[in-house]
């Protein structure tokens, strides 16, 4: 039977696997999207299936069974597949299904016998909620548990991972993934969110109501911009654009498609008595058989595939160059799962562009930065921090009055410091608001303004020997004194530090 070649990174993940589950079982991995989850829990049910065990493999996503399924495969495993057309209780030793399906059969005599005489079971994205039945019940309450995702984060009132798993093994950083040529890094140009302070979140899962969401972005402005900045910053890219909701995808993915932009959409769940169905009747041209757009989009037969959070785990297109977020999200797993799906690698991609038009960045940062998982959150968490942007500098306000620079709350429509009083464009005038690139190397970080460097320091906890250093590289020695000016310092406090910034150069 062949075995897997393994990366180090991935053969480091499995060997401490392993030695957690020598204390403790339940053990909740984390790999980051890319990173390889599907070979290394592959290899695991390979190696405990040699040794005569029966492995039990979950998923929530057809296009997760499937992955597992080809891995098995791969390496020669005979894995039996549980549809919900698979009436027979499985008979081999290693069997992966549905969640869903799972949970229909569960409380029969006969599957549960057959649930019993599992020894490993193996949950592919275990942060998602479609596996509480599991945990619910008492079947593996002493068995081995393995559940592996690449963001062990759950928010608002979702039971808490670390009710469900006794330990968690990190393993390689998406960083060093990318640093080691596995994954492709991205470019970020972001628009602060529309004004969401009316919007409610749900109890549930400490998100955005969507339908509220929907309303909010339903708009011709917001649907200019977002045709506009596509055009301007990613024309003609391999594209897949995240929405509010099922309605808001074909609504976007119209748009798209009368801008002379190729576009189709994917939904789920539509029924006769669901808000916009007639809308999705009607466009059903642009639209089809999950497994056929998928496989028409990843054939480049059009540019832009629009969803609404359904393509955020299992789907693997490496041909995504722009992931557009056309939408907001308070929760830090959707958003880095929807950014992960543009970091595969690809023929001709150096990197990925995000065209975010909800303000996530600022509330959640880099996909690549190093997150502090834990099993744990408040029930709080989920939330985020409160969405901010920066009064303006470089451009004055219908009134003729230019910003001051101060970060402030993203709902503010006007500057709320007396001194100020900036007004905000409103939403009639998106259409003259370009995104701007907030980080993808040093060059961009030297375009910002000393104030908003200031402003991005605070919020990442970056020193102010940080900013010094991209004022003088994006200035030179006039730049570095126009910028430390605007800062308030002192002309010997200025000459002292260009000094010291010259010699460590």
């Amino acid at each position: 039977m062949p075995t897997p070649t393994l990366r180090p990174y991935q053969q480091r993940f499995i060997g401490d696997i392993s030695e957690a589950m020598r204390i403790f079982k339940r053990v909740l991995c984390q790999l980051g999207t890319g990173g390889g989850k599907t070979v290394c829990f592959s290899y695991i049910a390979q190696k405990t299936a040699e040794k005569g065990n029966n492995i039990l493999i979950l998923s929530n996503r057809t296009e997760l069974l499937t992955q597992a399924g080809s891995s098995l495969d791969n390496i020669g495993v005979n894995a039996e597949y549980i549809s919900p057309k698979h009436r027979k209780v499985p008979t081999t030793n290693v069997v992966v299904a549905m969640a869903q399906t799972l949970r229909m059969r569960y409380e029969r005599e006969d599957w549960r016998k057959y649930l019993e005489s599992v020894d490993l079971l193996i949950i592919d994205e275990a942060h998602q909620n479609d596996f509480q039945y599991i945990f619910d019940s008492n079947i593996f309450d002493k068995k081995w548990v393995l559940g592996f995702t690449a963001t062990p984060k759950r928010s608002g009132k979702m039971t808490q991972l670390g009710i469900q798993y006794e330990a968690i093994v990190l393993g390689t950083k998406t960083q060093e993934l990318i640093d080691l040529g596995f994954l492709k890094p991205a470019r970020y140009f972001t628009l602060d969110a529309p004004d969401l302070s009316k919007v409610e979140t749900d109890n549930k899962d400490g998100d955005y109501k969507s339908k509220q969401l929907q309303a909010i972005y339903d708009t011709p402005e917001r649907y200019g911009g977002l045709i506009s900045e596509y055009n301007r910053l990613t024309p003609n890219t391999s594209s897949l654009c995240f929405c509010a909701n099922q309605i808001h995808a074909i609504q976007t993915c119209i748009e798209f498609n009368k801008a002379g932009i190729s576009s189709k959409f994917l939904v789920s769940g539509f029924g006769k008595d669901d808000d916009g169905y007639s809308v999705l009747q009607e466009n059903l041209h642009l639209t089809g058989k999950r497994e056929d757009v998928i496989a028409e989009f990843k054939r480049g037969d059009f540019l832009v595939l629009v969803n609404a959070k359904m393509l955020t785990t299992g789907f693997d297109a490496p041909n995504v160059f722009t992931v557009i977020l056309n939408m907001a999200t308070l929760s830090l797993s959707l958003y880095l799962q929807m950014l992960g799906r543009g970091s595969r690698l690809f023929e001709g991609k150096d990197n990925f562009t995000v065209l975010d038009f909800g303000g996530n960045w600022k509330r959640h940062g880099n996909y690549e930065d190093d997150m502090k998982w834990s099993l744990w959150h408040t029930v709080q968490d989920g939330c985020g921090v409160a969405p901010t942007k920066i009064c303006p500098t470089d451009k004055k306000d219908n009134e003729g009055k230019t910003g001051c620079g101060r970060m402030i709350l993203s709902t503010y429509q006007a500057c709320p410091f007396d001194d100020c009083g900036y007004v905000f464009a409103t939403e009639k005038e998106i259409r003259e608001i370009e995104l701007r690139e907030v980080i993808g190397g040093k060059t961009k970080f030297t375009e910002m303004s000393a104030l908003e460097l200031k402003a991005y320091a605070e919020l990442n906890n970056n020193s102010m020997h940080w900013v010094y250093r991209m004022l003088y590289i994006g200035g030179g020695d006039v730049g570095f004194r126009k910028g430390m000016k605007e800062l308030g310092y002192s002309g010997k406090f200025i000459w002292m530090t260009l000094e010291r910034l010259k010699k460590s150069k």
